[in-house]
Parts: structure tokens; sequence; C-alpha cells
């Protein structure tokens, strides 16, 4: 996966395409993906869940944290439409989430909205959008 992580010059689709296939394979290298000063924002976080974090320091903190111990197995993205903007470095996409819990081995659906912006061949934000009463359940299964 590393070496599929350089992205300089390639466009908002290439790059989603990286991430999600980082985020599969739980690829550590995934924070190669943003920019120094990038952002994730979560508009509807479920309460107790971080609403932004900022920066590749708490980006790579977040994402090592969710790949040694995740509460959510992801297994595959299905149905992925990406929506191209006017602007040619934001993207929205639509998918789906299917994995399991790591407790019980449930299956679980998530369905999910993300824009991203991509700057000189990184994510300078993402912006996630999931129903956080549809989250909170597959975690308490």
């Amino acid at each position: 996966m590393h070496d599929q992580v350089q992205t300089a010059g390639k466009g908002a689709p290439f790059v989603f395409e990286r991430l999600q296939d980082a985020t599969l394979a739980r690829d550590p290298h995934i924070v190669d993906l943003f920019a120094e000063d990038a952002v994730i924002e979560w508009p509807f976080a479920r309460p107790g869940a971080p609403a932004r974090i900022i920066g590749l320091s708490a980006i790579r903190s977040l994402y090592t944290a969710w790949f040694q111990a995740p509460p959510l197995e992801y297994q595959a993205f299905t149905g992925t439409v990406v929506h191209e903007t006017a602007d040619p470095e934001i993207i929205v996409v639509e998918y789906n989430i299917h994995g399991v819990t790591a407790s019980s081995r449930t299956p679980f659906q998530l369905g999910v909205i993300r824009t991203i912006r991509v700057h000189d061949g990184h994510i300078v934000l993402l912006r996630e959008y999931m129903n956080p009463l549809a989250m909170t359940e597959a975690l308490n299964r």
C-alpha cells in the first residue's frame, strides 16, 4: 500500500480510492494521504465522539488507535458513487460500509456520505456524514 500512497498531482477521486484501500488494509501509511494541516469533521458525531480533529499528528493518533483496536471491522465498501463538483478539488461520495463488530462478530452496514477536498494530491478536508444512531447501534451489537 505504501507505494500506492504517492498522490502528488492526483485528483480527489484517485485520493479517495487510496483512502478506501488503506482503510480496509488498516495501513498506517494512510496518514500520508493527508496534508499537514488537514481537518476531519463529523457534523453528526455521536455523543462523546469528537466532531473535529485538526492536523496530521491528531489524524495519525486517530488512525493508530482505530487500526490497533477497531470496535468495528470494516470488510467492504459497496454502492460507491462519486459526484464531482464544479471545484475539481472537491468530490462528494456516497457508499455503504459492511463489516462486523469486533466484540460479537455481528454484521453491520452503515451508509456514509463524505465530502473530500484534495489540494496538491493530499486531503485537506474530509467531512463525514453518518447517522449517529446507526453507528451507536452497530457499536452496541
